[in-house]
C-alpha cells in the first residue's frame, strides 16, 4: 500500500524530515498495529527530534472551542456555593425550553443529572461500564438530542470499520469468497443515517493508567476514528484538510477527549489534552469540573456538525471508474498472524 502513494504530497517537515517515510520506518519494526501518528506516544520520540514532534503538534493545532456567552452566564450562577444542596436550590430557579432553547436545557439538566448523582451517592455505587454510561456519563448522550447527528450506545457495531474491514473482500474467482467481517464494537457512535463522525470508548475504572485505557486510547479509539476519517475521505476528497473525527476515552469518572485530523500529506493525526478531565464529586470542585467536562462535549458536537455540513455543501466530482488516487491510506497491519486460542486448545488436544 505505501508504495502507491504519491511522494510528492509527502509532508516534509522544516528539518527536511518526511514523515510518511519515518512512520514507515517505524512500523517496519512493529509486531503490533501501531500506525496513527499520536504525538504523546512516547514510541515516535525514537523517529522524530523534539523541535520535529512540536512542529507536527503545532501546524494548524486545532483548539477546544469557549462556551457560548449564555453558557458561561448560566453557570456562573453555581460560584461559591459551598453545598450540594445549594448547587440543587440553584438549579430549581432555571427551566429552559426542550426545543425552543435545546443547549441551555441540556447544560441545565445535564448539572441537575450531576447534582443528583452526588446527592445519591451514584458515582460510588456503579458496578459496571453499561451503569456508568447509564447514569454518570448519560450527558453525552443527551448532547446529541437534537441536531442531525445521533449517539448510538450499546456496544453498536461501526459501519466505517466494517467496511474498511471488508475493503479487500471479492467475487468467488480461483478461491472461495471470503467470510464478511464484522467491524469494531463501540460504546457510543456518533453517525448520521449514512455517515459515521466520532465513537467513544470506557471502561469503569477510575485510573487513566490501567491497561484498558490505554489499549483504548492507544490503538482501539484511533483506529476506529482513522476508519471513520477514511470513509469520509472517499466521500469528500477535495476537503481532506476540514475533515475530523472526534472520540472520548472514558475512563470512571475521568474523561479526555480526542480529534484526529490530516493536517499534511497522508498523515491522520491524534490531538488531545495532556491530561483527562473529571466528573464532580463535591461541592467544592462541582463548577470546575462541570464546566471542563460540559466544554468538551460540546466542541466534539459543533465539530461534528461542522463536518458534517462541510460533506452536506460539497459536491466532489462524479465519474466512472474504480481505481482512484489515494487520499488517505488504510491503517497499516503486521503481516504476523498470532494463532487463536481455539487453534491452540485443538492442538493441545491432538498431542
Amino acid at each position: 500500500m505505501f508504495d502507491e502513494l504519491d511522494s510528492e504530497k509527502f509532508w516534509t517537515l522544516s528539518t527536511g524530515t518526511v514523515v510518511e517515510l519515518q512512520m514507515k520506518k517505524f512500523a517496519l519494526t512493529c509486531i503490533y498495529e501501531h500506525m496513527i501518528l499520536d504525538i504523546a506516544d512516547d514510541n515516535w520520540k525514537g523517529y522524530f527530534t523534539k523541535e520535529e514532534l512540536a512542529e507536527i503538534e503545532l501546524i494548524k493545532k486545532p483548539t477546544i472551542l469557549e462556551l457560548p456567552d449564555e453558557m458561561i452566564k448560566y453557570l456562573d450562577n453555581y460560584k461559591n456555593l459551598e453545598t450540594l444542596t445549594d448547587i440543587w436550590n440553584e438549579n430549581n430557579k432555571h427551566n429552559f425550553h426542550p426545543i425552543n432553547q435545546p443547549v441551555m436545557n441540556w447544560v441545565d439538566t445535564s448539572v441537575a443529572r450531576a447534582v443528583d448523582i452526588l446527592l445519591k451517592n451514584i458515582h460510588n455505587k456503579y458496578k459496571t461500564e453499561a451503569d456508568l454510561m447509564k447514569r454518570i456519563w448519560v450527558l453525552i448522550d443527551c448532547c446529541f438530542d437534537d441536531g442531525e447527528l445521533d449517539s448510538i450506545s450499546g456496544e453498536y457495531v461501526s459501519k466505517a470499520t466494517t467496511e474498511v474491514a471488508n475493503s479487500d473482500r471479492t467475487i468467488a474467482a480461483t478461491n472461495c469468497m471470503s467470510r464478511r467481517k464484522s467491524g469494531t464494537k463501540t460504546d457510543l457512535l456518533f453517525t448520521t443515517e449514512f455517515l459515521e463522525f466520532g465513537t467513544c470508548e470506557a471502561g469503569k475504572i477510575t485510573d487513566a493508567n490501567n491497561t484498558k485505557t490505554l489499549c483504548e486510547l492507544g490503538k482501539k479509539l484511533p483506529k476506529t476514528l482513522k476508519d471513520m476519517m477514511f470513509v469520509l475521505a472517499k466521500e469528500c476528497p477535495s476537503k481532506l484538510r476540514e475533515l475530523k473525527t472526534c472520540g472520548f476515552i472514558i475512563s470512571g469518572l475521568n474523561i479526555l477527549p480526542v480529534l484526529m485530523d490530516c493536517p499534511d500529506g497522508y498523515v491522520a493525526r491524534i490531538n488531545r489534552p495532556s491530561r483527562f478531565f473529571h466528573h464532580p464529586t463535591n461541592a467544592s470542585n462541582f463548577l470546575k469540573n462541570m464546566r471542563s467536562i460540559v466544554r468538551v462535549i460540546y466542541d466534539a458536537k459543533v465539530v461534528m456538525n461542522n463536518v458534517s455540513k462541510v460533506l452536506d455543501s460539497t459536491d466532489d466530482d462524479m465519474n466512472y471508474g474504480s481505481h482512484s488516487d489515494i487520499v488517505l491510506p488504510l491503517s497499516f497491519k503486521p503481516t504476523t498472524i498470532k494463532p487463536s486460542k481455539k487453534r491452540k486448545i485443538n492442538s493441545a488436544q491432538s498431542e
